[in-house]
């Protein structure tokens, strides 16, 4: 199974969002343990880069907690094909 994890749930957990931190780590780790294939998109994992940095004041700590989630979670990259295919 392949499960797609949404840019807010990673948000959530990286910067301890509250009221959400806690489902937002349940559902991650459920998907994880599961031993389903957790994806996140490409564009997802650019946007969350942008709220770390900006969240963080740091390029370099925004790109740790990438390097960190990249252990958990696989990029899925979508092509201009995919999205027609999609539209079918």
């Amino acid at each position: 199974m392949r499960i797609l994890i949404d840019t807010n749930v990673i948000l959530d957990i990286l910067q301890k969002r509250e009221p959400f931190f806690a489902d937002s780590y349940r559902a991650l780790r459920k998907a994880i343990e599961s031993d389903a294939e957790c994806l996140l998109s490409a564009s997802a994992a650019t946007d969350i880069f942008y709220m770390l940095r900006k969240a963080l004041g740091s390029a370099q700590q925004a790109k740790e907690q990438i390097e960190k989630l990249a252990q958990l979670v696989s990029f899925a990259d979508v092509q201009g094909m995919d999205i027609h295919t999609a539209l079918m």
